[in-house]
């Protein structure tokens, strides 16, 4: 991110009267690559569900960590000149804690308060979601946390200055009860549909049709922290008319970040949408070897496909210690039907 000369960052009473809609700034420390859209899929996602809340003012900062432009005084700045026309009761600035972004984050959220930044300070994303009672110590800068898949515990919270009792959102000082923030994936805006990402003929697109596994590995995060989480689709109406966007758009790869991706109840049905639109980009689809089918290798094989297997472990002790059991006979015959 170039460095940006900063509005001065206004006290209480310099702020107009008329400055009431609240306003929140996403902020996400992204590691970014040449072909990777500019805005990440999950931040648009929070974003398409912020948009829908009528009452709040949307902001989005995007900056890549792994770049020479990243510096966390510039970041600190910019976030003040986003910021310096709201009262502090109006202004919510919600972070993406990553791994890959944590010594960012930190001396950003330090920055920010040594700057004398007074307004509401959000913290939530995988390093949050996993991590057990005690999160207050964290991000001593923070205000309020939230585990779990956020977008419409960010959008309720982002509604009021007030603490709310949120599934999920833990606000300092109180009692933590690590629970994890739901949602109801049937409901939640696009972020393709709704213009949030900027696609073009020959783009790279990374997409999800599900969230979650219903297996229980013991090394992955594609489950809730402490609990089992099970599979949960997107709309089939949503998923639909993003693969008819992908397709008309012509857009030249897609990653689709899906644990399982054949264990969704769409796959084969999503598969047959971009054949009957006689797409010509590239799939990359992460599967199961044991729960591969006839049916899905016969829609497959008419595209453009990369079918990606974690086996993990051939070793029954191993699989046992991780979780991860292998049926491998299953597993040869998969691929076998593959190379065939």
């Amino acid at each position: 991110m170039e460095p940006q000369r900063p509005r001065p960052f206004l006290a209480p009473d310099s702020v107009t009267a008329s400055t009431t809609q609240r306003r929140v700034l996403l902020v996400d420390f992204t590691w970014t690559r040449n072909k990777d859209p500019r805005v990440p899929l999950g931040h648009a996602s929070l974003l398409a569900a912020l948009h829908t809340e009528a009452t709040l003012e949307v902001r989005s900062l995007v900056v890549a960590v792994n770049t020479p432009h990243c510096r966390p005084h510039s970041v600190v700045s910019r976030i003040l000149m986003e910021t310096s026309d709201c009262l502090p009761s109006a202004i919510d600035v919600a972070f993406g804690a990553y791994v890959w972004g944590e010594d960012t984050l930190t001396a950003v959220l330090r920055g920010l308060r040594a700057r004398g930044f007074q307004g509401r300070i959000i913290v939530g994303g995988p390093q949050i979601s996993y991590s057990g009672a005690g999160i207050d110590g964290l991000c001593p800068e923070a205000d309020v946390f939230i585990r779990g898949y956020g977008e419409q515990a960010l959008r309720q919270l982002a509604r009021s200055p007030e603490r709310q009792a949120i599934t999920g959102v833990h606000f300092r000082g109180e009692a933590d009860v690590v629970a994890q923030a739901s949602v109801d994936l049937e409901k939640l805006p696009s972020p393709w549909l709704s213009d949030l990402i900027p696609i073009a003929e020959g783009s790279f697109v990374r997409w999800e049709t599900q969230r979650g596994c219903p297996f229980r590995c013991g090394f992955c995060q594609h489950r809730e922290a402490g609990a089992r989480l099970l599979r949960r689709s997107l709309g089939l109406p949503r998923i639909e008319a993003e693969i008819d966007l992908f397709c008309r758009a012509g857009v030249g790869e897609i990653a689709v970040l899906d644990p399982i991706f054949n264990a969704g109840p769409h796959a084969v049905g999503v598969l047959q949408r971009f054949v009957d639109h006689g797409f010509a980009g590239r799939l990359a689809l992460q599967c199961r070897a044991e729960t591969v089918t006839t049916e899905f290798l016969d829609v497959a094989g008419q595209l453009n496909v990369c079918l990606e297997f974690g086996l993990q472990t051939i070793h029954t002790d191993e699989g046992r210690a991780v979780r991860r059991g292998n049926n491998v006979a299953r597993v040869d015959e998969t691929f076998a039907a593959v190379r065939a």
